[in-house]
């Protein structure tokens, strides 16, 4: 169920229904362990709703957690 979640909310961004994304991110991060693909989707989830603390809160997490990943990379090129 959590990675259907998953697609369903990078379906929904990808779509431009950003605020259906969120709710369907939020959902997966509920009911899974994040990983950083998740995080960097929730990340520009909230940049694209204007919550810039709530997408430097998933940030802070993604650094803290997988500070390697391409998405942690990605996160500090976009600051």
């Amino acid at each position: 169920m959590a990675s259907a979640l998953y697609d369903l909310a990078n379906m929904e961004y990808e779509q431009g229904r950003t605020s259906s994304a969120k709710r369907y991110i939020d959902r997966y991060h509920e009911v899974a362990t994040a990983a950083p693909e998740s995080l960097w989707l929730a990340i520009r989830v909230e940049r694209e709703l204007g919550d810039r603390n709530a997408a430097d809160e998933y940030g802070k997490q993604l650094l803290r957690r997988f500070p390697d990943s391409r998405q942690a990379e990605r996160f500090l090129e976009t600051r």
